[in-house]
């Protein structure tokens, strides 16, 4: 039960990241014009999607088998269970034969009890039914100790998945945002100089202007 709870948490833990990614996208096609652009952050965030989605599948299909082998566990320890309660049922009976005695007197005769019982079996059938159950739980228990082990791989595996193309995500913006900072900085510092430009030629028209209007007759 403790591994199955594992693999529900850890499901549970990719539903936020997904909703995290997702959310990054649909902000993301909010850039306008040629900053719309296919970049190495939306080829993460795409890429990270297909994780999260494959470790959901993954997580989801571990889980199935972790629920089907606990059904079997379950349907072992039932037989061996029953097995055990008739063979308790068994043993009180023969210990209550085996105490009777010629002195006993509150004992009857019971007719046709010496025929074969349709039902009965040999004791090499009431042996191998025994053998057989035990066979079968000692089965389903490695089963069990082989389906632990993976579990505890996949969700090793699964984790690391998701942490490495976080931080690939994490690196390719902040990598992008420098990008778009330098070109932010370069395009503000020729902002200014053409500002300055412009400031300048309009003095310098002004200057014009002036000196056409004092060189006319008046």
């Amino acid at each position: 039960m403790k591994s199955k709870n594992n693999l529900e948490n850890s499901l549970e833990s990719t539903e936020h990241p997904q909703s995290v990614t997702t959310s990054c996208l649909t902000y993301r096609q909010g850039r306008e014009g040629i900053d719309l652009v296919h970049d190495d952050v939306e080829i993460n965030l795409f890429k990270e999607v297909e994780i999260i989605e494959g470790v959901r599948s993954v997580l989801v299909r571990t889980l199935e088998q972790t629920i089907e082998q606990i059904r079997r566990l379950r349907s072992a320890k039932y037989f061996l269970q029953k097995d055990v309660a008739d063979k308790n049922q068994a043993i009180s009976i023969d210990n209550s034969c085996h105490n009777l005695n010629n002195n006993d007197t509150d004992i009857h005769l019971f007719e046709g009890v010496t025929q074969d019982l349709p039902s009965s079996v040999t004791p090499a059938d009431w042996s191998n039914y025994s053998d057989a159950n035990i066979k079968k739980a000692e089965c389903e228990k490695q089963a069990s100790v082989t389906l632990r082990s993976v579990i505890c791989g996949v969700i090793e595996q699964t984790k690391n998945d998701l942490l490495n193309q976080c931080r690939n995500v994490d690196l390719a913006l902040k990598k992008r945002v420098e990008e778009c900072y330098s070109a932010k900085e370069r395009l503000t510092g020729h902002l200014e100089k053409v500002e300055v430009e412009i400031d300048s030629m309009e003095g310098n028209i002004s200057q014009l202007k002036a000196a056409i209007d004092e060189k006319l007759p008046p």
